[in-house]
């Protein structure tokens, strides 16, 4: 289950049980079936618009009340749920950990590199930071036509609009940890 998915999932079965309400009644409020309601609360569903749109106006609730987290309680990012941004299968792949919502202006991702690969700017034409840790490797972040050596436990703050690569030149697999942040 993606990190959607669970919060959906999540503030569903709280905002139902919250009201004190079974499926059943939540089920004739909305007009989105029992059988559909417990799947989506269970994270085995990923429900159209129309059913968000559905479930939303039956409760009467905001959509950032259903597909939003909760800022005042805790999360805990498991990494076996955590949603792929995007891989090139044997070059890199980014994990989401924390997506933009309402109210936050930063998400932060992993990205992992393989050994010898290139993996180019991430957000594209995006304006923002980025604030990028090594993790484990070796980085050699390239911005612009400068070239910098970072290594684990080593950080840098890339302004917005900058060009810039991500290398990884050693035989080990490089794990970044990035912040996007818009100021």
């Amino acid at each position: 289950m993606e990190i959607r998915e669970r919060t959906l999932a999540d503030n569903l079965k709280r905002i139902r049980t919250r009201r004190n309400l079974s499926l059943e009644a939540v089920a004739g409020l909305t007009g989105v079936s029992r059988s559909m309601l417990a799947q989506i609360e269970r994270g085995e569903s990923n429900p159209t618009v129309s059913t968000i749109n559905k479930i939303t106006a039956g409760l009467r609730i905001s959509y950032e009340e259903l597909l939003c987290p909760k800022k005042d309680e805790l999360r805990i990012i498991d990494p076996e749920f955590l949603g792929e941004y995007s891989e090139r299968p044997g070059k890199y792949r980014s994990l989401m950990i924390f997506p933009y919502e309402a109210g936050r202006n930063f998400e932060q991702m992993k990205v992992e590199i393989w050994p010898g690969q290139v993996c180019g700017n991430l957000m594209p034409g995006e304006e923002m930071n980025e604030y990028v840790s090594v993790i484990s490797g070796e980085l050699v972040l390239r911005v612009g036509s400068e070239e910098y050596n970072l290594i684990e436990g080593m950080s840098a703050r890339i302004p917005a609009g900058s060009e810039h690569v991500y290398c990884n030149r050693t035989a080990a697999q490089l794990i970044l940890m990035i912040i996007f942040s818009k100021e």
